[in-house]
């Protein structure tokens, strides 16, 4: 019998390092939300008094869970499956966004989204990664540890967002993307700040690439 129901809540889980724009863009959509009649709802990782996600969990309108464990991939697995649980039970939401921290290995978080007792009620749409255009485009003076989590995060993207392209030449975004495309041919390259659809025509347009969902075999299946 096939699980995929309409109760079951999409989710989309936002990847990238920090400093990339994950919160940026995530601020961009939960703008946008509004007038496209959608209703987001948010899981985090902790906060800091200090973070810039406070502008997020400051807004008493917004569906948010937070994960404990310092972020959301190093959360026990029933921190995040709490937390999705939670907002999709309080239908004060039809969507969910998850941003992980910038040290994240997409493949953990993806293991427990698609975990047989989670699919009950959500299914994960797509996997989201901003990449960093200017840190990307000089990487080989990156660390190792960071150059292959970067193409990590990569592997398993449905879209890949290059950030800050206004402040790198077009020839160097055009080589990003070669480089992104070797490393995941399946992905979607968009720029920003130039190019991101807004989030309702992101949203139908990975519906129709993803029916039913994303399983993990298929989030992962460049990463070999």
């Amino acid at each position: 019998m096939s699980i995929d129901t309409p109760t079951r809540i999409p989710v989309i889980l936002l990847t990238g390092f920090l400093g990339a724009g994950k919160t940026t863009l995530l601020l961009r959509w939960l703008q946008e939300s509004p007038a496209t009649g959608l209703r987001l709802g948010v899981v985090m990782n902790e906060f800091g008094q200090e973070s810039v996600d406070s502008q997020i969990i400051d807004r008493p309108e917004l569906p948010v869970q937070q994960v404990s464990g310092g972020c959301v991939c190093c959360a026990p697995d029933n921190e995040l499956d709490r937390a999705i649980r939670q907002l999709a039970a309080s239908g004060d939401c039809d969507h969910l966004v998850i941003e992980t921290s910038g040290l994240a290995d997409p493949d953990s978080v993806i293991d427990i989204l698609t975990d047989a007792d989670l699919l009950k009620m959500s299914r994960l749409q797509a996997v989201v990664t901003v990449v960093d255009g200017p840190w990307y485009a000089g990487k080989s003076n990156g660390e190792v540890g960071d150059r292959v989590l970067a193409r990590r995060q990569i592997e398993f993207a449905q879209v890949v967002c290059i950030s800050k392209c206004d402040r790198i030449e077009p020839d160097e975004i055009d080589r990003i993307e070669t480089a992104i495309q070797q490393v995941n041919p399946r992905a979607e390259c968009v720029r920003l700040p130039f190019g991101l659809p807004e989030i309702g025509t992101l949203l139908r347009r990975l519906r129709r690439n993803s029916k039913g969902g994303v399983t993990q075999d298929e989030a992962g299946k460049c990463s070999g």
